[in-house]
């Protein structure tokens, strides 16, 4: 496993140091009302630290990396131009994880077997669908109950929705 060193906590996955810099450039300190079609927000510490005492550490550590250096949000345009209004292309902010983790979001009224037990959502597609990890397959990307991968690992993940902020319609 490669380790790179990027303006902050260690990052362990294979990130390349061009994608972070590439996903840094939409990050502000606030919420701001604006048209960019990518925006995130780093998480505080402190929110973090209120997740893992309600869940312990089951988000993965590169995940937390991403979370605190380049944020939450939203990422519907892609390196080449293309963008989308399909999808909402959402990285969860721990808050809303921990709402899909409670069973206490919408979602679980509408669909009981939103996802598996062991499974931890942190991008929404939007329409009731996210992605998730889950528990003890490392940073692999999956939909909800279905075998098929992916991404093979968060850094890979990102760097595909980089290059293709749809890439994973075609495994839908």
């Amino acid at each position: 496993m490669k380790n790179i060193q990027s303006d902050g906590p260690l990052m362990e996955d294979t990130f390349d140091p061009r994608v972070l810099d590439w996903y840094r450039q939409f990050s502000r300190e606030t919420l701001e009302i604006n048209s960019d079609p990518n925006l995130f927000v780093p998480v505080r510490e402190e929110e973090i630290q209120k997740f893992e005492e309600e869940f312990g550490r089951i988000l993965p550590t590169p995940y937390l990396a991403f979370l605190r250096q380049i944020g939450w949000g939203r990422l519907t345009g892609d390196i080449n131009g293309q963008d989308t209004l399909d999808y909402e292309n959402c990285f969860l902010d721990p808050a809303s994880i921990a709402e899909i983790m409670r069973r206490t979001s919408i979602e679980w009224q509408i669909y009981p077997d939103f996802i598996r037990e062991d499974e931890v959502p942190f991008f929404s597609l939007g329409n009731n669908s996210v992605l998730v990890f889950r528990r003890g397959a490392g940073t692999s990307v999956y939909f909800p109950y279905l075998e098929q991968r992916f991404a093979a690992s968060f850094g890979d993940f990102i760097s595909r929705l980089r290059r293709d902020c749809m890439f994973y319609r075609q495994l839908l």
